[in-house]
């Protein structure tokens, strides 16, 4: 017999791994750091990694004409 209700409780459950349902039962899988890969990128150059220099390029009215340095 098969409770949906335990099933649900464990596939939601926060502490250090996942569970998934399978066929076979559940499949137990580690959770990923939550700061896993942040020394890799953080040695990566900056603009490589920059998001908003895309957006940097972009002129109007107000930097051309009345902004100021």
């Amino acid at each position: 017999m098969k409770s949906r209700a335990n099933v649900s409780t464990l596939l939601s459950w926060p502490h250090g791994f996942l569970i998934e349902e399978c066929e076979a039962g559940l499949l137990l899988k580690p959770r990923a750091k939550p700061r896993a890969g942040w020394s890799s990128a953080f040695r990566k150059p900056a603009s490589a990694r920059d998001e908003t220099a895309p957006l940097r390029s972009i002129k109007n009215k107000f930097d051309e004409a009345e902004w100021k340095w």
